[in-house]
């Protein structure tokens, strides 16, 4: 079984245009994680497999099961992971409504931005030469 961090899945997010802050170190790293959500091996990342990969996840995040992700979900395994990421910073990524509360449906669909980043020509699939690609314009 492949296990996910909190900070991977973040990073597993898809733009050009960012509507969210993003650094280059975030971005490189999400692009070399993203393999990761490859449900079917075939070197080819769809915005589905994502969503799925994601789906399977919430679980494991909403800690108290109560259908959301809070601030109480995340702190001390994510701080642990990486002291730079509070729920905030990761909640701008998911958090469409600003509710600070994110759903399920925010967890499954928002944040893509380094999915749209290496999908130059928006098939809504990420293809190895994308991905190095990608990593090649944020150097």
């Amino acid at each position: 079984m492949i296990r996910f961090g909190l900070a991977a899945i973040l990073l597993l997010v898809p733009g050009t245009a960012f509507a969210v802050d993003l650094t280059s170190a975030q971005a490189k790293a999400g692009l070399k994680r993203m393999v990761r959500s490859d449900g079917n091996g075939d070197g080819t990342i769809t915005r589905d497999e994502i969503k799925a990969t994601r789906l399977k996840m919430f679980p494991r995040v909403d800690r108290d099961g109560n259908g959301v992700i809070t601030a109480t979900d995340i702190p001390a395994w994510l701080q642990k992971m990486n002291s730079e990421i509070s729920f905030p910073n990761f909640a701008k990524f998911f958090d469409a409504n600003k509710d600070d509360k994110i759903s399920r449906d925010e967890w499954q669909n928002g944040g893509m931005h380094v999915f749209d980043l290496a999908d130059t020509n928006r098939d809504n699939q990420v293809t190895a030469a994308e991905r190095t690609s990608a990593l090649a314009r944020l150097k």
